[in-house]
Parts: C-alpha cells; sequence; structure tokens
C-alpha cells in the first residue's frame, strides 16, 4: 500500500505508525494469540504442537478474512463468528473448542 502512495503520504502514515507504537501492537498481538494457542493445546482442547506456528496460520485466516469482507463488500459472507470456529476445526482440530462457540466450527 505504501508503494502506492506519495511520498508525503507514505511518510505521514509510517510517521503514525511509530508514533501509535504498531510494531509493539502486533507483538502483543502475536504472544497473547500465541499463549492462548498454547492454553487450549495444554488443556486437551486441540492436539499439541508448536502453538507459534498454529498462531501465526490462524492470525493468517482472520486477517484474510477480514481483509477479503472489506475488499469484497457485495460478496454474502456468512458471520465471522461461524468462520473463526471453522478456521478453529481446520487448523488445530478444535471441535471441542468450536463447539463451546455454538458450534461455529460445522
Amino acid at each position: 500500500m505504501l508503494d502506492e502512495l506519495g511520498d508525503d503520504q507514505a511518510l505521514s502514515l509510517r510517521a503514525v505508525a511509530r508514533e501509535v507504537g504498531i510494531a509493539a501492537f502486533k507483538q502483543e498481538m502475536a504472544e497473547s494469540t500465541t499463549a492462548a494457542v498454547q492454553r487450549c493445546m495444554d488443556a486437551g482442547a486441540v492436539p499439541a504442537g508448536d502453538a507459534a506456528t498454529v498462531s501465526l496460520d490462524l492470525r493468517a485466516a482472520v486477517h484474510d478474512a477480514v481483509s477479503m469482507r472489506v475488499n469484497e463488500p457485495d460478496v454474502a459472507w456468512p458471520p465471522l463468528d461461524g468462520q473463526v470456529g471453522r478456521f478453529l476445526v481446520m487448523l488445530v482440530g478444535g471441535r471441542a473448542l468450536a463447539a463451546t462457540r455454538g458450534g461455529g466450527g460445522r
């Protein structure tokens, strides 16, 4: 995106990102998501594995789902909650976790 902007706009976005600490936010999101996945693994709700990798897969899937909704608003998207539940089932086998979300994994 920054490559498509003029120099002044790109510099402004970079300055805002630095000011609000976007890097720190991204790091916190990565750490907290990985910790949540690890807790699910430890509890036996999902198969054991590399929590950091699963967390990255899950964050990528959710990011893409949101991005697609923004960029393709005319598509009849299913509810995001159910879609995230299905991501959990597909990515980590979290059938028990998805079931606690009201069957969102089906």
